[in-house]
């Protein structure tokens, strides 16, 4: 598939992409796959209603890095997408998400990702997840990702978080249940200037013993932006948990 420079730019600036990687690959582009390859240990396909992927990694999975990058580049236009994430038992792999709006019209360009995430026993997960906005000062770039995660028994997820500029709205809201041993950390990094408004709201549900959970927030408010930050970090056991 031939990017154009456009293409590239977004790509690179959410997902580190200056070429097309081997491996399991789905990138979205204005609503539509426009790659799409699944792997040995990773299947990438269609979900049943057809309003996004089902990606699923096989048990024992080693050294695997997944790529599902979104980037919209026509002016005004609005997407949304259901993506579930099955996680077989024992499993190690990386996923490299994001999305890049380039609005260069008058209206709203806007992306919602619905992501969910089953995490089998004893899997390890790192999630990387980019959003980034360009184009005209009058068309909006509005981003809201939804997030939930379920962590089975003795399984590690670790999700970092990134909001690199030029998002003019973004609602980011994240929900967890951690098993029994299971560990979570939530690594949040945001970014806003101008006008600019977000708002993150990360509630945590610890239900097994000895699990164990993370949520580290850095934000920079610049100019005249504002954020709202809200963290729920609930123990039901004997467990671990910090907020910072």
């Amino acid at each position: 598939m031939n990017f154009s420079k456009l293409d590239m730019n977004l790509l690179n600036a959410i997902a580190d992409l200056q070429e097309v990687p081997a491996g399991a690959i789905n990138v979205r582009r204005d609503g539509q796959a426009v790659i799409r390859q699944s792997s040995s240990q990773v299947d990438i396909r269609t979900n049943p209603e057809n309003n996004g992927l089902v990606v699923e990694v096989k048990p024992g999975t080693r050294d695997e890095t997944v790529h599902i990058p979104v980037i919209l580049t026509r002016a005004d236009f609005q997407d949304k997408v259901f993506n579930t994430f099955i996680i077989g038992e024992d499993a190690e792999v990386t996923i490299i998400a994001g999305c890049g709006i380039h609005n260069a019209g008058h209206g709203e360009s806007r992306h919602d990702g619905i992501h969910e995430f089953i995490v089998a026993d004893n899997a390890r997960v790192r999630y990387v997840e980019k959003h980034y906005g360009e184009g005209s000062a009058q068309g909006k770039k509005v981003l809201n990702p939804t997030t939930i995660v379920r962590v089975g028994k003795g399984a590690s997820v670790e999700m970092e978080m990134f909001q690199i500029r030029g998002v003019d709205d973004t609602v980011r809201s994240t929900i967890a249940q951690v098993e029994a041993g299971g560990n979570l950390k939530i690594l949040e990094r945001l970014m806003t200037h101008g006008q600019q408004n977000a708002e993150s709201l990360i509630e945590i549900n610890i239900e097994g013993e000895n699990g164990a959970a993370q949520i580290l927030s850095r934000s920079v408010a610049r100019d005249n932006s504002t954020q709202l930050f809200k963290a729920s970090l609930v123990g039901r056991t004997q467990c671990h948990g910090h907020v910072e």
